[in-house]
């Protein structure tokens, strides 16, 4: 269930990325112009990425349904269509995005109590690098949703770093899609990651 509305929910999420890019006016943005192809590179790669991520962790956890994963499951939707339509607009993208992330960033949280909670019930068996992997995502992502604010702050007090801040941006989106090769690497999942 969960992977049919996440397919769905990206479906609609990359209707927008594509709606907002097809806008006329999207590149007169000015000090913006040359950020905005940048951060809109970095939003497409972000989507690709926690949609790789949640579909291999749902396949690894064998998730369960409860109320709390469901709802958090519906909010890191909104917040990622939110990031999405405002990559026009740096600073509120990078909002958009530091709530995207710390959504994600619950995702581990819920992952790693689901891991425990079915480890104690001898119902799951992962390694113990997969649970160490988990957490330095989780600690990842709240490192960059607080840096995601730091950004929003430097371009609202300076509209001219909006291309060093998009750079980064779109740095960070490269780094995190090749950690996503680590399912394969350390053979978590047997896939062509």
């Amino acid at each position: 269930m969960y992977l049919e509305i996440n397919n769905i929910a990206q479906g609609i999420n990359i209707g927008i990325f594509v709606l907002v890019l097809s806008t006329p006016g999207f590149y007169d943005f000015q000090p913006e112009y040359y950020s905005t192809p940048l951060f809109a590179l970095a939003s497409l790669l972000i989507s690709v990425i926690f949609w790789a991520r949640y579909y291999f962790d749902t396949e690894l956890l064998d998730r369960s349904f409860t109320v709390l994963s469901a709802v958090w499951f519906f909010g890191y939707l909104i917040a990622q269509g939110i990031s999405i339509s405002m990559v026009a607009q740096p600073a509120s993208w990078l909002i958009g995005t530091a709530a995207f992330l710390f959504f994600g960033a619950g995702f581990y949280a819920l992952n790693l109590w689901e891991i425990h909670r079915k480890r104690k019930e001898k119902i799951l068996s992962l390694s113990s690098k997969f649970i160490i992997w988990q957490w330095r995502r989780m600690i990842e992502l709240l490192i960059l949703c607080a840096l995601c604010v730091v950004g929003r702050f430097i371009l609202v007090d300076q509209p001219s770093s909006a291309f060093l801040v998009s750079i980064f941006a779109f740095a960070v989106s490269i780094w995190q899609l090749v950690v996503t090769h680590d399912y394969r690497k350390y053979q978590f999942i047997e896939t062509g990651v």
